[in-house]
């Protein structure tokens, strides 16, 4: 696991031991001290902080930078760069990385923004806008000669597939290629394109499932891109002998998840437009989708934070409520403990007297041992003596509400 990033949620008891920090509290840190000496006094090795430094855009000092310094000769920090679309502003920390920040964490984010940096417009569409213009003209191509890396694990499952089949006893009955129709064919060309772009642009992109949907990972946070017929059936498992299906008569479409803002765009069908010729439009859109979904998770994060507080709040009650019952039932007994040890010192003082009147005959030293044995359980019974008071005097903390 990863010292920094990771999930947005706030639920699981086990990251209220996380923090947030800015990125230029990390920056910070990263300069501060050399790698193996910040390593050391965190308990880390020195790849796995320069890694997660690396991995969340943050600048290291470059080699010889530490000895110039000491030797007083002039250096120059490599700035922070702006936020850029998807990037989280505020970062979790975990382990003895946040125990680091724990006294010293970054300022809440508010769901409204604002979101500016050189990087990022306010607006979505502007950022759509800006990204389309980034991108420029992007062709589908009509064969995939140079497919993207990811999209080359598909293509080897396939000629597994078909090397298996010429050299098989039963063809008929191995599993058949995937993206032999036509159909299938171009959802990969357009994967590809799409795919080539994104990854040109700094987006990392890898496949998910059986067909050539994909996961984009745009600053911290991933949009998932389904390209599919609506309804249509996997061939993932269609044997070499059966026949092709009919071709599906819906449209390619092309979706995004998950959750985007009301009114984003987030699906597009052939329509008199062909999706192939709308690629750079789709692509500007992932990448918005990413700031998009980044902005979203402020607000889920808070409103997670929001019902774990009022879960809390309500197991606190609840406990509260049992307490109080089991320290009155512990208030009754006391009352009751202590009316019987009243009663039996009552018992004690009539039977006393009524001997020294001479109303009982008994003699002295048996009267002697009866009052201590009697009195002992009296003491013994009295809540006060005992100590069951406290069972309702000092109120016992509440235990941890998860």
């Amino acid at each position: 696991m990863s010292i920094i990033g990771g999930s947005n949620s706030t639920w699981w008891p086990k990251q209220q031991a996380e923090v947030r920090v800015s990125r230029a509290q990390l920056y910070d840190l990263a300069w501060s001290a050399p790698m193996r000496q910040l390593s050391a006094e965190l308990g880390v090795s020195e790849h796995r902080l320069t890694a997660a430094l690396r991995k969340h855009g943050i600048p290291l000092p470059q080699a010889g930078y530490w000895n110039k310094l000491q030797a007083g000769k002039p250096v120059q920090r490599t700035p922070l760069p702006a936020r850029k679309p998807g990037q989280d502003m505020l970062l979790l920390v975990h382990g003895t990385l946040a125990d680091r920040f724990r006294e010293d964490q970054g300022r809440g984010e508010n769901p409204e923004g604002p979101f500016t940096t050189e990087n990022v417009p306010e607006d979505l569409d502007q950022l759509r806008q800006d990204a389309l213009k980034q991108i420029g003209k992007v062709s589908v191509p009509r064969k995939l000669e140079r497919p993207h890396r990811a999209l080359q694990t598909l293509l080897r499952r396939d000629e597994r597939r078909l090397d298996k089949i010429a050299t098989s006893r039963f063809p008929k009955w191995e599993l058949a290629p995937v993206f032999e129709p036509p159909e299938q064919q171009r959802k990969l060309r357009i994967a590809d394109a799409l795919m080539q772009v994104l990854t040109r642009l700094g987006h990392h992109c890898e496949l998910w499932g059986e067909e050539p949907g994909f996961r984009v990972t745009v600053g911290d946070h991933q949009v998932q891109v389904h390209i599919r017929h609506p309804g249509e059936t996997s061939l993932a498992h269609r044997r070499h002998g059966d026949p092709f299906p009919a071709p599906p008569k819906e449209p390619l479409r092309i979706e995004l998840y998950p959750a985007l803002p009301e009114g984003f765009p987030r699906m597009w069908e052939d329509r008199e437009v062909k999706l192939e010729a709308v690629v750079a439009d789709i692509a500007a859109a992932i990448i918005a989708a990413g700031e998009a979904r980044y902005r979203l998770s402020i607000r889920e994060r808070l409103q997670q934070q929001a019902e774990m507080e009022a879960w809390c709040e309500e197991r606190r009650q609840e406990a509260l409520t049992k307490c109080n019952q089991e320290r009155l039932a512990a208030l009754h007994r006391s009352a009751e403990l202590l009316r019987t040890a009243e009663d039996l010192r009552a018992l004690i003082a009539s039977v006393s007297t009524a001997i020294e009147q001479g109303r009982r005959d008994l003699d002295p030293a048996t009267l002697a041992e009866w009052k201590q044995w009697a009195a002992e359980e009296a003491d013994r019974i009295d809540p006060v003596l005992s100590g069951q008071v406290d069972e309702h005097l000092i109120v016992k903390p509440l235990g941890g509400s998860g």
